[in-house]
Parts: C-alpha cells; structure tokens; sequence
C-alpha cells in the first residue's frame, strides 16, 4: 500500500489535512468515552459503520491530532482489521503490520510534504513536536 500517495489523495478530497475534519468528510463517526486502560484511542467497524474513539480523559493533548491521523489510518487504510481480536487471538501476527501503516499514515498526514514545503524554515523535528508527531516516527518522512 503507497501510504503517501493515500494521504495525499485524502487531502486532495478533502481539502484539508485536519485528521478531525477528514473523519467528519468521510462519515466516520467519532466518539469520546473512557476506554478503560492506557489505550488512547481505538478504531472498530460494527455493522459498516466505522468509529473512533478517543480517551480524552488520558490523552496527553500534545498528542491529540497523532493519536487521531492514527486511528484515521485505521479506518482508511485497514478498515476491515480488528487490532484488538489480532492482538488476543493471533499474538499479534498481524497487528505489527497494521499499528505500522497507522503510524505512518499519521505521520505522512501531519507532516505532509505541503506542511513541510510552507514551513520550510523549520527542522522536521520542530514541526513534528508542533504537530504531536513522536519523534521516533519521524523517520516515516524520506
């Protein structure tokens, strides 16, 4: 899957690189409830209907949009896996591979090649922190 080039076909659609406004474009229903545990956030598919949940209760805020373009990745890249049931059922075989596509996806969003260009004055590093992209993902950007 070219992560970039779905990014950037979103953003053409969309007309904006906000991961909250491309969900509400896209019709992904979005929650904000208590997860019970450290998890940030989480997507899930029941019946068609694509939602994310976000544990605003715990969510640094600094990492709001990240955790957001993650779950987004989720539901546009691999809208059909189940994370969670991956996680208990199979031992992760195939979560590694759909957590990396949602990270990357996260970050080619908020730290698209447009982004980059109008802050061209700034580090990558410094407009990553800006947009709450971990610095261990950054390397996602070539």
């Amino acid at each position: 899957m070219d992560v970039k080039a779905k990014v950037n076909q979103l953003i053409k659609r969309c007309g904006t690189d906000n991961p909250v406004a491309i969900a509400k474009e896209l019709g992904i229903k979005v929650m904000y409830a208590p997860l019970g545990g450290r998890k940030y956030g989480n997507y899930i598919k029941y019946k068609r209907v694509k939602t994310i949940i976000i544990d605003r209760d715990i969510l640094p805020p600094h990492l709001f949009r990240f955790v957001f373009a993650h779950e987004l990745g989720h539901a546009v890249c691999t809208p059909n896996e189940n994370t969670q049931w991956l996680d208990q059922n199979t031992l992760g075989v195939n979560s590694s591979r759909v957590e990396y596509i949602a990270n990357h996806f996260a970050t080619e969003l908020l730290l698209n090649d447009r982004y980059l260009q109008d802050h061209a004055t700034s580090s990558i590093y410094a407009l990553a922190n800006q947009q709450g992209v971990p610095e261990s993902f950054v390397g996602f950007k070539q």
